[in-house]
């Protein structure tokens, strides 16, 4: 039983205060190696589904019940206790605009603003942007959770989308024409499946309440909020990310062959059998502790090695 399994905590408030919900509690448990490889599959594959599989064995609801903030909220339960020191993946094209020299120097702008225009011409010093594209790993991630109004009210016909339709898209690409449509249709209120909302909207009525759920999708903000420090690899400007958090940036992507790797060298340097289910919080401080070690047994010999030059 769930309620007598020690792995399992509660989760607190959901970001929707459990207003859509039958049931007030959620309980977890943080994941295995197990869980890690699926998890793994369900982000390269980006496909909802092996999200949702994976709340469904962890936890002690029907996560396809959830509306989209409640969903990853509970993602990022796993985050902080599944893995607690992963960093955060941002993918950001830097802005930064400085001034470069003909040989491609960087100029300091309180240097640029004692320079007139003729002088800036004469010397070849053009104003660049930076432009770079790069994904970046951020260590110091901060989360925010900000809960639901109490006096939010959607329109007659319209309820937050859930889960249940977007595992549903990832099974079929029968409503693939409907582009841009598709996440207003989410929020029809009537039917469980995408079809039944489809045909909703498309009998009378319908286009009215498309026209609601467009001004509703950007009008209410709740859920999970990140800012992360970042700096430009290729010009050095610092900036801070701020970003809503969504499905696939809240868990870090560890690929197939990387946990089996570290799975493969855990059991390699202890010679022992490390099981699937064992914590993945276990499982990644092991690792941790591994590297460490190693590290520290390199820095020693290196220490050695110098000691017996200088003699």
């Amino acid at each position: 039983m769930i309620q007598t399994d020690s792995r399992y905590r509660d989760l607190g408030e959901l970001p929707s205060k459990f207003r859509y919900y039958d049931f007030k509690r959620i309980l977890s448990r943080p994941f295995t190696i197990d869980d890690m490889l699926t998890l793994s599959t369900g982000i390269s594959l980006k496909s909802v589904s092996y999200l949702s599989r994976l709340l469904e064995v962890t936890t002690n609801i029907d996560p396809l019940d959830l509306i989209d903030q409640d969903f990853i909220y509970v993602l990022g339960w796993h985050r902080v206790y599944s893995f607690p020191k992963a960093p955060t993946t941002v993918t950001w094209t830097c802005n930064n605009t400085f001034y470069e020299d003909r040989r491609g120097n960087q100029l300091d702008n309180k240097l640029i603003a004692r320079m007139s225009d003729t002088y800036r011409k004469r010397r070849g010093i053009k104003l660049e942007q930076c432009g770079s594209k790069r994904i970046y790993i951020a260590h110091q991630a901060k989360v925010k959770t900000t809960l639901i109004g109490d006096n939010v009210e959607l329109p007659e016909g319209l309820a937050f989308p859930t889960i249940r339709t977007l595992v549903e898209l990832d099974d079929t690409d029968d409503y693939d024409h409907l582009g841009d449509l598709i996440p207003l249709i989410r929020w029809i209120k009537g039917g469980v499946t995408m079809q039944d909302k489809f045909d909703i909207a498309k009998g009378a009525g319908g286009a009215d309440l498309i026209s609601k759920a467009r001004m509703m999708q950007d009008k209410f903000h709740f859920g999970l909020r990140e800012t992360a420090p970042i700096e430009c690899l290729n010009c050095g400007h610092k900036a801070v990310i701020d970003r809503e958090v969504e499905v696939f940036n809240v868990l870090p992507n560890n690929s197939e062959k990387s946990i089996l790797t570290m799975l493969d060298n855990v059991m390699q340097s202890n010679n022992t059998l490390v099981p699937y289910n064992t914590s993945s919080k276990a499982f990644l401080f092991l690792h941790s502790s591994l590297v460490k070690r190693h590290k520290e047994a390199e820095q020693r010999a290196l220490i050695r090695k110098n000691k017996g030059n200088r003699k």
